[in-house]
């Protein structure tokens, strides 16, 4: 679990994504290539349903 910054849980990453992943305080990951989010649109807690939006064309 990632977990904010009064340790809260945020989201859950992936066993094979844990070893270089990258969060914001990262200052440097040795070896391979780090997994990345962005977290421009990021929302957990309640505002987690603004994640999906029904869009058809």
């Amino acid at each position: 679990w990632v977990l904010s910054t009064s340790n809260e849980l945020m989201f859950w990453v992936p066993p094979d994504n844990r070893v270089a992943f990258y969060l914001p305080r990262t200052t440097l990951i040795i070896g391979g290539e780090p997994t990345q989010c962005s977290y421009e649109h990021f929302v957990h807690g309640n505002n987690w349903v603004k994640c999906y939006s029904h869009y058809v064309e």
